[in-house]
């Protein structure tokens, strides 16, 4: 019952729209015939407080980092606070990384290459 009040909070916190997408997703993949179908979890999307407590980076720098392109939300609340996926985490790591000899805007156009070569690998298979 928990898990089902749980799960009601968080779907009406997240915009509708990317709940469509996700449904629209899940249709997608059918299960072989006799197979049980198993739930599918649902996302952790963490807000900006969540992003900066496990980061140890300031909420200033998370949104300049958004702002800025470095850094992608996933989706927003209907309040409209921004909503980001595990990702981030290993994008911040990268930033991190990047940033001891880079400029921000090196590190942009950076991620924005190996954003690219990880798109066409994956359209590739």
């Amino acid at each position: 019952m928990e898990h089902e009040e749980n799960k009601e909070l968080r779907h009406m916190d997240v915009d509708p729209r990317a709940n469509q997408a996700e449904r629209a997703l899940q249709s997608e993949v059918r299960p072989a015939e006799g197979v049980r179908r198993i739930g599918t979890p649902p996302r952790k999307l963490y807000r900006i407080g969540e992003v900066v407590e496990y980061s140890g980076l300031s909420r200033q720098t998370v949104h300049n980092y958004t702002v800025i392109g470095l850094i992608r939300e996933e989706s927003r609340t209907v309040a409209g606070h921004r909503l980001y996926d595990e990702h981030v985490f290993s994008d911040l790591q990268r930033i991190m990384e990047l940033r001891t000899k880079n400029t921000l805007q090196q590190i942009r156009e950076s991620l924005e290459k190996e954003r690219a070569a990880a798109g066409s690998e994956v359209e590739g298979k």
